[in-house]
């Protein structure tokens, strides 16, 4: 197919003037929670790969998850793992200071209708914190983004893992102000 002439793309928005602010409180279950952090932001309904999310957990056992968000649906138990934490949703005002706390965000998406093309909201949200999004490959229009160097991609399971190692050792104070100011 074509491009039609007055067709655009048009990306998801955050609120900027929430994301400028520096000096947000961050939710209190934070301060029982050790780091490194990395952190999924949103619903966990049936397009979330929660089996992906458990076998990362698995395999980064020093890499606390922390899941922001309603757990409406979920294939596998999150709960019994010990470096998985629910936190359950918290107030918008809260998301920026939640993002900053952690390393990198988390889009563990299966590849269905639903997200065949989708740039969710959760991964402007992360590139205006400063950290890295670490994605499925759930969406044509993501490979963009990461041959900018605006998200790590992931192809299968072990390419995830290897995705959130490297997120963790890239996180860096000129990382995180390139990605608040490019993404």
């Amino acid at each position: 197919q074509g491009e039609q002439p007055r067709s655009f793309t048009i990306w998801n928005a955050i609120d900027g003037d929430l994301f400028a602010q520096q000096h947000l409180a961050e939710p209190e279950q934070l301060e029982r929670i050790p780091e490194p952090r990395v952190v999924f932001l949103g619903v966990v309904d049936e397009w979330v790969d929660t089996r992906l999310l458990r076998d990362t957990a698995d395999a980064l056992p020093h890499v606390h998850f922390i899941i922001a968000g309603p757990v409406i649906r979920a294939s596998v138990d999150l709960e019994t793992c010990p470096n998985v934490h629910l936190m359950g949703r918290i107030p918008r005002t809260q998301v920026p200071a939640l993002l900053r706390a952690c390393r990198a965000s988390l889009v563990p998406f299966h590849r269905q209708k639903l997200t065949e093309r989708i740039v969710p909201l959760k991964i402007f949200e992360a590139l205006a914190a400063g950290i890295v999004p670490v994605c499925t490959n759930f969406s044509m229009d993501l490979q963009r983004m990461a041959d900018a160097g605006l998200l790590l991609l992931a192809h299968d399971s072990q390419s995830f893992v290897r995705a959130v190692e490297a997120a963790l050792e890239q996180d860096t104070p000129s990382r995180r102000l390139r990605l608040a100011t490019e993404g």
